[in-house]
């Protein structure tokens, strides 16, 4: 039973390196790279993935804990699937697609709402976010004025 906490706390300790970005020389296949590939791997998703799998790997082992309290209910067993589980998906995951290549971060227009009066009316139109500046407004306090507005600009 002890055996089984440790593995846990193992694996919990890794996930915290691995969601910190400090464990990447522990992934066998990115460490096998060669250079110019791993320039092309964005490290940070990779780390990211990996911690995440290795918190359900944790929490996976911890149910095997459960089976040793409370026999009978099968904890063993679905603690084997989800281990299974989880290994077939994080290969899959990992080597389909192209979920952790470096991509260039794209230029987004920002944009937010724009509360306009118009006469007697209360219309909310879009804008760019280079207006935000030119008209004055500010996130923080566009959204307080929407929020109170948005049951007369926007009735359900």
């Amino acid at each position: 039973m002890g055996h089984v906490v440790f593995i846990t706390l193992l694996f919990i300790i890794l996930g915290i390196l691995f969601l910190g970005g400090k464990a990447d020389f522990l992934i066998a296949g990115y460490n096998t790279m060669p250079k110019e590939k791993k320039e092309q791997i964005d490290k940070t998703a990779l780390c990211r993935f990996m911690g995440k799998m290795m918190f359900f790997f944790a929490f996976a082992i911890l149910l095997t804990l459960g089976e040793y309290k409370c026999p009978g209910y099968y904890l063993g067993w679905l603690s084997n699937i989800l281990i299974v589980g989880g290994v077939v998906f994080t290969v899959i995951y990992a080597n389909t697609g192209s979920r952790f290549a470096k991509r260039e971060k794209s230029k987004r227009i920002k944009s937010f709402f724009i509360l306009k009066f118009a006469g007697q009316k209360k219309v909310l139109t879009f804008a760019p976010a280079k207006q935000e500046k030119r008209l004055g407004f500010r996130g923080g306090k566009f959204l307080k004025i929407f929020w109170r507005l948005r049951k007369k600009v926007l009735p359900l």
